[in-house]
């Protein structure tokens, strides 16, 4: 395994661009028997039971998102027009469990996916082991996942660290001397502290949870898992405000002879700067270098985080494609509330196709709602919640009946793809 994820095979092997996914060898051929959003359901639904068999077998989560990035790099190259996802996701979570020193008797795994599929599963297991042999082959014999959790826990500062745990909770008491050994250690730690993001705990699961639902999407095979992590940290920011953002959601309303008289009286100035007044903006920079900066040698206070909208603000990385990915998992979460309810269509088509957004908002996975006669603010709401959709006297499904649809739909979508791929052959 490389200790560097940018020397892995995991970055220079299975990283690739939209149109290489687009034209792979196993979605090409899909996307002759399917669209691009049925295509999208079938990898919500492969991901949910692809949980499911983990859960019936007490997995860990990790071994579950092994798994699913299995299932998508093992579709890369092939059809499921022309394979049996069932028996791939079952395969999958049995090598999964394996590489993560999480072993399962193949019996095991072979019980658990006959109890998920409702016993439409092969009994033998010499199927499921002989499937492993042709999906670890067609992974290139590459096993090992960088997941967005690791990065999650570093930019949070949670992960393991090299001064011990007793030693970073008494910081202020534990101070070496210039000369120690263990001095450059210390000041490494303090170093890496000062830099890490200030998350609750609250916050921190949410984000977690986010990074979970990446997977139901294609975002493993496009994106680094650090920028997968950030997109997760930048909506649970949103959701969930860190108390440095709480004064900046509403500021001072000041009447329109003011601000004329201001315009007039002073430099031109931007929008943020005239909606805050010079010493709240001298408060917001001097709080932010204070809660980024590296404490000095010997000091007697723990190093202090830093606040969301400055980390985000230093990382070197180009805002735009975080919110490329933002918007892709928020447009996957559409979607998925459409899959799980039979009164929504999983394809909508808008009146005027030619007034559809382009750029970032016409993603691979979904495609804005477009109403003329409703704001942006109005669109969004209904994009999330699709009230607008369900026909009257309908309501919204439970969990179980949400499941049963979203099997039952795919299930169609399966079925039509192989009957078309057998005919095209015949």
């Amino acid at each position: 395994m490389a200790a560097n994820y940018w020397l892995s095979s995991h970055a220079n092997c299975h990283i690739l661009t939209r149109h290489d996914l687009r034209n792979s060898p196993g979605r090409s051929i899909d996307l002759k028997y399917a669209g691009e959003r049925e295509i999208a359901c079938i990898n919500i639904w492969s991901s949910n039971v692809i949980h499911k068999i983990g859960k019936r077998l007490n997995c860990r989560q990790i071994v579950t998102a092994t798994a699913v990035t299995y299932f998508r790099r093992f579709y890369v190259k092939n059809a499921i027009a022309e394979t049996d996802p069932c028996l791939v996701a079952a395969a999958a979570v049995y090598v999964a469990t394996k590489v993560e020193e999480a072993p399962s008797h193949i019996k095991s795994v072979l019980e658990a996916a006959r109890s998920v599929f409702s016993g439409a599963f092969p009994n033998d297991a010499t199927v499921l082991a002989e499937m492993e042999f042709y999906l670890i082959e067609d992974l290139d014999f590459h096993l090992m996942v960088w997941h967005p959790y690791r990065d999650l826990a570093q930019f949070a500062g949670r992960e393991d660290s090299a001064v011990p745990k007793d030693a970073m909770e008494r910081m202020s008491e534990w101070t070496p001397a210039p000369n120690s050994p263990l001095y450059q250690e210390y000041r490494q730690e303090c170093d890496r502290q000062a830099s890490m993001l200030d998350l609750s705990d609250t916050t921190l699961q949410m984000a977690w949870f986010i990074i979970n639902d990446t997977y139901r999407t294609d975002l493993i095979l496009l994106y680094p898992p650090y920028i997968i992590a950030l997109a997760a940290i930048y909506i649970t920011v949103v959701l969930h405000p860190h108390p440095s953002l709480q004064g900046m959601k509403a500021f001072p309303q000041t009447n329109k002879a003011t601000r004329r008289t201001s315009d007039d009286t002073g430099p031109s100035r931007t929008r943020r700067q005239s909606l805050n007044t010079p010493s709240q903006l001298s408060n917001q920079v001097d709080s932010g270098r204070a809660e980024g900066a590296t404490p000095s040698v010997g000091s007697p206070t723990s190093p202090t985080k830093v606040a969301p909208l400055d980390f985000f603000a230093r990382f070197p990385i180009s805002m735009s494609l975080v919110l490329e990915l933002v918007q892709e998992i928020v447009a996957s979460y559409e979607l998925w509330n459409r899959l799980e309810n039979p009164n929504l269509p999983i394809h909508r088509a808008p009146e005027d196709p030619a007034k559809i957004p382009k750029g970032l908002a016409s993603t691979r996975l979904n495609r804005p709602i477009y109403d003329p006669n409703l704001s942006t603010v109005e669109s969004s709401a209904i994009t999330a919640s699709n009230s607008s959709d369900l026909p009257p006297g309908s309501s919204t499904p439970t969990k179980a009946a949400g499941d049963k649809a979203a099997d039952e739909r795919v299930v169609d979508i399966l079925l039509r793809m192989r009957k078309a791929r057998e005919l095209e052959r015949a």
